[in-house]
């Protein structure tokens, strides 16, 4: 049996027993130890909150809006250019414009869903709301106007002006000027 004031080594630290003021160091003892657990859970949490805030696919809008996007892409609207992935050169400004734009290039797509279902489409221009909606994989269009080539999906060539310019326009040139 221990006297009064006696220690003992353990894995858990140095113990006492039997004196008063050695319980209060067993008790310090607890008390940073739990104090270091605390401690190492802050960090921990501000790590996660760190590596959660640098992550991209934590950002609210990936890319971020007014340009940032890679391959000299620039948007500005929600949804806009929200598929695209290897395209190139591509400006969409408004509400879901380009919004399925995958891999094409050189398009511009300004107003409200203008180029949405535009998906490989290469050289298309649409201004105004709904122009070139349906548009897929047509290239080199252009159509100036609400709804202007809204049911085009694999036209080429083809240039509409006003409101619902050529609607239902499917034209396409060969080489040399001929329609197909």
């Amino acid at each position: 049996m221990r006297s009064n004031g006696q220690a003992f080594q353990t894995n858990a630290g140095m113990f006492y027993y039997g004196d008063r003021r050695a319980k209060g160091r067993l008790a310090n003892n607890h008390y940073s130890r739990q104090g270091l657990t605390m401690k190492n859970f802050r960090l921990f949490i501000a790590f996660t909150l760190v590596c959660f805030a640098l992550s991209p696919a934590a950002q609210a809008v990936v890319p971020a809006p007014d340009g940032g996007y890679p391959r000299q892409n620039t948007a500005e609207g929600q949804s806009a250019l929200l598929h695209l992935t290897t395209g190139t050169y591509n400006t969409a400004v408004g509400w879901s414009s380009l919004g399925f734009l995958t891999t094409g290039s050189l398009n511009t797509g300004i107003g409200a869903a203008a180029l949405l279902s535009n998906t490989v489409g290469i050289n298309n221009t649409a201004n105004g709301a709904f122009a070139l909606f349906s548009n897929t994989t047509g290239f080199e269009n252009t159509a100036t106007g609400k709804q202007a080539l809204l049911s085009n999906t694999t036209g080429g060539d083809n240039t509409a002006t006003g409101n619902q310019g050529a609607p239902f326009q499917h034209h396409r040139r060969g080489q040399h000027g001929q329609r197909r």
